[in-house]
């Protein structure tokens, strides 16, 4: 899934959370959990594939000279919009010093952590060593829809479930 839908449903999810004084941990862990459920339901990797023969044994762990240049433009827009919405929304903010203490900016943390350590190419090949890490990266690469169910469905499913997770959070966040 993209990040700006991870980004949203964490900041919704996150939102919603009870006030106590563990909720900015309880919102960053239902943004986390949040990740993997969206995971798991059919969605876009790419907005355009790179042509067939640039993506063969290709892995988001590589250097990202080694991406094919589709795919890395791809991942820096994905992940300029999901900050331009973290921003927007603490600009938005009645007081914008506050929003390191709110549970929807704790949220949309957690819902795009997940792929921030494991699908980095600057992080992750420090990090894919450690064993907790390795734990992460499994269970993220086997939770996933696979690539193969993907190319299976119509174009339109995967960016109708997108539509759909990114209406539901501004629902929630209206």
């Amino acid at each position: 899934m993209l990040t700006v839908p991870h980004t949203l449903i964490g900041a919704a999810l996150g939102s919603l959370a009870p006030d106590s004084p563990v909720s900015n941990v309880l919102a960053f862990g239902l943004g986390w959990l949040s990740h993997f459920v969206l995971d798991t339901i059919p969605h876009w990797e790419r907005l355009i594939e790179a042509p067939e023969g640039r993506v063969k044994g290709f892995a988001t762990e590589q250097t990202p000279n080694m991406w094919p240049r589709l795919y890395f433009w791809q991942a820096v827009i994905d992940v300029l919009l999901a900050a331009t919405i973290i921003l927007g929304l603490i600009y938005f903010w009645e007081n914008a010093l506050r929003f390191w203490r709110s549970t929807w900016f704790w949220g949309a943390l957690g819902g795009f952590f997940p792929d921030v350590v494991d699908n980095n190419p600057y992080i992750t090949p420090h990090l894919q060593h450690r064993r907790g890490w390795r734990w992460l990266r499994h269970f993220h690469q086997s939770i996933h829809i696979s690539l193969r169910a993907q190319k299976k469905m119509p174009r339109f499913v995967g960016l109708l479930t997108q539509v759909v997770a990114v209406g539901f959070s501004l629902w929630i966040l209206r």
